[in-house]
């Protein structure tokens, strides 16, 4: 699922579809798919062929990515 379709999405079905996903990731662990990353070259700046002027990013699927930011979230509230 792309990012775009999470962001402002307003249909409570939807939230509770995801929150059953996330406690079934819960219950039964993360899903074998969630654990790949794909990385991609990024251009910085300078002669585009010289491999020095290149970083690598880290892609991850959207849902995976959702998961990370609620579990950090929930984290940080408690040990605040």
């Amino acid at each position: 699922m792309c990012a775009e379709l999470l962001k402002g999405h307003a249909d409570p079905s939807f939230y509770a579809a995801l929150a059953a996903t996330f406690e079934a990731v819960w219950t039964h662990g993360i899903p074998a798919a969630w654990n790949s990353l794909g990385v991609t070259s990024i251009h910085k700046k300078g002669d585009p062929t010289l491999p020095d002027n290149y970083r690598g990013i880290a892609v991850m699927a959207a849902i995976p990515k959702l998961l990370a930011h609620t579990l950090l979230a929930r984290l940080e509230h408690i040990t605040e």
